[in-house]
């Protein structure tokens, strides 16, 4: 008696975890990623009522950022029952690469705590994939010199070229652990005209200074955000236009990344250690009052001027 009892409690024990395992549900949007893609994960919970928030915690202990959330809830009568639906969306970044794990989420109810499974994908290793958005957006990086001194400051630039509007855009600027790389001025957007069309070109410009001798890498930038899209422009133009849709709009998610910069850094020339690797230095002295006379006692100022070439505040005596 005893015995059967156990087996029916551990029976009910396990149909009451696999009902709330239904009831709250995690989803992707897809299983395969480009690196730094969105993932868009979308948490559903059925028919339990909750003022709580699921626990999204663990996301960034997983090593994933939230770029953007929303919540949608949902409530609709058939066949004589009331179903309840409750959405939360999370648009997810993240830099890991391989396989990866979206962890379980917990949700606290009043009757129990919901978890959802665990989540695997695939994120690609960062590479430069050129699809057709890139015929109407590209991204690409300009270097003053691929053979600097170590420790010598070069411009970098980063140019963002667009033939359409975009929506929600992020810019990923260049890394690297052999260099630090400064952003020395705010981004400066233009309209130019190219190849007969009109574009929108913004422009990034870096301080970069290498750290360590040899080859060293510079990480690609990325350009990221959204799309609009006409549905008139689609195969089923026609038909919106019959029905009186032809300004209705649809969006597509878009990721590009310009070139890998590969640079060959040139160790001292002196073996000085004042050394300031610059294309140019001028100093320039001038003094106060100098056209006048000048008596034991009298108070003039002297002026020196120091003007660097390709050097940073910093680096300046």
């Amino acid at each position: 008696m005893v015995k059967r009892l156990l087996t029916t409690i551990f029976f009910l024990a396990l149909l009451t975890l696999n009902l709330n395992a239904q009831n709250f549900e995690a989803t992707i949007n897809k299983t395969n990623f480009a690196a730094n893609e969105d993932i868009i994960l979308t948490l559903t919970l059925l028919d339990i009522n909750t003022k709580n928030k699921p626990n999204i915690e663990v996301l960034n202990k997983a090593g994933f950022r939230i770029r953007s959330q929303s919540y949608n809830s949902k409530t609709s009568y058939v066949n004589g029952e009331i179903s309840k639906k409750f959405s939360w969306v999370y648009y997810l970044s993240t830099n890991l690469e391989g396989q990866v794990t979206i962890p379980e989420i917990t949700l606290q109810t009043k009757n129990s705590d919901l978890k959802t499974s665990a989540l695997k994908l695939t994120i690609a290793k960062n590479s430069v994939t050129k699809n057709h958005k890139q015929d109407k957006i590209s991204i690409s990086n300009q270097i003053e010199t691929k053979n600097p001194f170590i420790k010598q400051t070069v411009i970098l630039k980063t140019k963002i070229v667009r033939f359409v509007n975009s929506y929600n855009e992020e810019f990923i600027e260049p890394k690297s652990n052999d260099a630090i790389i400064e952003l020395i001025s705010e981004p400066k957007s233009y309209r130019s005209t190219l190849n007969n069309q009109e574009a929108i070109i913004t422009e990034y410009i870096f301080a970069l200074t290498p750290i360590k001798t040899g080859e060293i890498k510079i990480t690609s930038a990325k350009y990221k955000g959204v799309l609009a899209k006409n549905h008139a422009q689609d195969s089923f133009g026609n038909i919106n236009n019959l029905f009186g849709f032809s300004n209705m709009q649809k969006y597509e998610d878009f990721f590009i990344a310009s070139n890998d910069i590969i640079l060959n850094v040139k160790d001292r020339i002196s073996a000085s250690k004042n050394w300031l690797p610059l294309n140019s230095l001028k100093l320039k002295t001038e003094l106060s009052n100098k056209t006048q006379n000048i008596y034991v006692g009298d108070p003039i100022e002297l002026s020196i001027t120091l003007e660097a070439h390709n050097a940073k505040e910093g680096q300046i005596p």
